[in-house]
């Protein structure tokens, strides 16, 4: 899961693109997860710039409860395969809290 505090600066300060919602029904409750793509910042020899601990984009849980998943806008295939990681993650959030 991606630190809130990084990923609420961000979409803040940028417009992307809404891809749609993601519908995860997790032990009877169903949460729909908005996704958006964004454009990525490039650090050194092309790779996504991050701090060194937080990836990119990815799934997130504010502490409002809001939720949501960012990826990095680029090919369909791309897109896909972050949605799914994004998805792994958020359904492993999901499932600690509502066990919890």
């Amino acid at each position: 899961m991606l630190n809130v505090a990084v990923m609420q600066g961000s979409l803040e300060q940028r417009a992307g693109r809404f891809l749609g919602v993601v519908k995860l029904d997790i032990c009877g409750r169903t949460f729909m997860v908005p996704v958006q793509a964004l454009p990525f910042e490039r650090g050194q020899g092309g790779a996504p710039a991050s701090d060194g601990v937080h990836a990119a984009g990815g799934f997130f849980a504010a502490q409002t409860g809001e939720l949501g998943i960012v990826v990095e806008d680029g090919s369909e295939a791309d897109i896909q395969d972050q949605i799914e990681r994004a998805c792994a993650d958020a359904v492993k959030h999901l499932s600690h809290k509502v066990l919890s």
